[in-house]
């Protein structure tokens, strides 16, 4: 029925020419016209049908001014709205198409199409597998315009929705590829791009896992200038915004990265060692030593620091806590290079000597002495201060307080290298003296150890504390220095209403 169709619509048309009188199209300045005789026919930039790429498409009925056909009559080229386009000559009825002008072919008026002939097709910014950046892919028998190709023609630049990009010739059917213009290609030319080729990519402050900062995230498939490199090309630093960021390459597509340049700040991370921390929390230490080591600050787990050094047995690392050297006990740290880090021999004698208070609130005194030692001040938790001195036991640190010595008892201080402190000579006066305090409330001192042959001199209340000069035989009376800090007053106290620890050591002195 079809075919009948088209037979009878023809006879038609050409039934109603002929009664016009002869052929117009053989007249001067008449137009030929063509019907289309099918339902939908494509209209394409050239008269073939595996390189044509379909402009538009025009229906059944409509009739076009015909402007050109190809040599052999099989295509005709319409007047479509202003716009030239090919159809094959059997989906239309032009009477008098043979006496239409010859039209140039497609590739001599400069078009030249490629039609794709595999599953997807990468398009690249560089005609090479290695240097070449994939910008997007393209489908099987899917059609693009050329404007390029390289020197040998194995690859083919062609304009995909209006951006340039090439192909591999291997994957093309292009016959009128040499037609197309030679480009000169050099990759150093082209900007040093990379692309995410993962779902999500930390990019860090520094090339490097354990220690780099992650700055921010990027996503597959966004696209960034690469600025700089490290010497193996194992990370690249990428321009995020305005914004330099480092990223492992192994995670990105950047065929070019090796001409990226070298950055400094790379080769320094690649030369850096990095420690994480591998407890809860971690003391760092002035120096190497448990004991000698005075606690500057903590760090927390997985926290991640660059090492400066180790000690003779790489027992205790040296690491950069915010610009602040720190030595920290390498049992706790994750630090596979640490052998490769500079060897450093500090030695705690050129270390000063310093105490921290460790308790809520301290009494410091004139003299190492809990009885005898007025208090001239207090100190409190987290305080620190220089040691000047010791006593000879250790057990008391002189401390300078805002330029003024005091002494206060090293129990309740952090004074790792106390015992590297100097002795001090009124310390071994303080403690070759014994004390005393008054435990009653009020105390009589008389001139001689006898009641009531001896006269009372005066009263002390609870808590003066004297200087024990002397006790009798029995060791009931005591002779003291009741003004030991002013002009000296001595006289005898009954030993019962006194708390004198260390009384015994107290000579026996004679009297009357």
């Amino acid at each position: 029925m079809k075919l009948w169709f088209r037979i009878a619509l023809a006879l038609v048309l050409l039934a109603s020419a002929l009664a016009a009188g002869p052929l117009t199209a053989q007249e001067e300045g008449a137009e030929l016209m063509a019907v289309v005789a099918t339902s939908r026919l494509n209209v394409r930039d050239t008269p073939v049908f595996l390189l044509g790429r379909v402009l538009t498409q025009i229906d059944r009925g409509e009739s076009y001014p015909v402007v050109g056909r190809n040599l052999e009559g099989t295509w005709a080229q319409l007047d479509i709205d202003g716009e030239t386009g090919w159809v094959n000559a059997r989906y239309i009825i032009a009477p008098g198409l043979q006496d239409a002008p010859f039209s140039a072919s497609a590739a001599a008026a400069g078009i030249i199409n490629a039609r794709v002939r595999t599953g997807r097709l990468n398009v690249r910014d560089f005609p090479h597998h290695q240097y070449g950046l994939v910008l997007t892919q393209v489908f099987n028998n899917s059609i693009w315009s050329v404007t390029g190709r390289n020197e040998d023609s194995t690859w083919v630049q062609l304009d995909v929705d209006g951006s340039s990009g090439w192909v591999n010739v291997r994957y093309l059917l292009a016959p009128d590829l040499l037609a197309a213009p030679e480009l000169e290609t050099d990759p150093e030319a082209l900007p040093v791009n990379a692309q995410i080729d993962t779902g999500r990519l930390n990019a860090r402050d520094v090339p490097n896992f354990l220690a780099g900062e992650v700055v921010t995230r990027l996503w597959r498939g966004e696209i960034y200038p690469v600025v700089g490199r490290n010497l193996d090309s194992t990370w690249a630093q990428l321009d995020i915004d305005g914004t330099p960021g480092w990223v492992n390459a192994r995670y990105i597509d950047a065929p070019r990265l090796e001409l990226a340049p070298l950055s400094v700040e790379a080769a320094a991370a690649d030369d850096a060692i990095f420690a994480q921390v591998n407890t809860g929390r971690l003391n760092v230490r002035d120096f190497p030593h448990h004991q000698y080591g005075f606690v500057q600050t903590q760090i927390f787990n997985n926290s991640f620091w660059p090492v400066t050094g180790r000690n003779m047995d790489s027992s205790w690392a040296q690491l950069d806590i915010d610009g602040e050297a720190g030595w920290v006990n390498a049992r706790y740290l994750l630090a596979p290079d640490l052998d490769l880090a500079p060897l450093l021999e500090p030695d705690p004698a050129e270390l000063p000597v310093s105490a921290r208070v460790n308790t809520g609130r301290v009494n410091a005194r004139d003299i190492p002495h809990f009885f005898g030692g007025e208090i001239v001040t207090k100190l409190w938790r987290g305080e620190e201060y220089p040691v000047l001195a010791r006593n000879f036991d250790s057990s008391w640190a002189q401390l300078d307080i805002d330029g003024e010595s005091a002494w206060v008892n090293a129990r309740y201080l952090v004074a790792p290298r106390l015992d590297l402190a100097l002795p001090a000579a009124d310390a071994f006066a303080a403690e070759g003296a014994l004390f005393a305090m008054v435990d009653t409330g009020r105390l009589n001192v008389r001139d001689l150890p006898i009641v009531p042959e001896g006269e009372i001199l005066t009263q002390l209340t609870r808590g003066h504390v004297v200087a024990v000069l002397g006790r009798d035989e029995q060791g009931g009376w005591l002779q003291v220095d009741h003004d030991f800090r002013g002009e000296g007053a001595v006289g005898w106290v009954n030993a019962r209403y006194m708390n004198a620890p260390d009384v015994d050591l107290a000579p026996v002195t004679l009297y009357g």
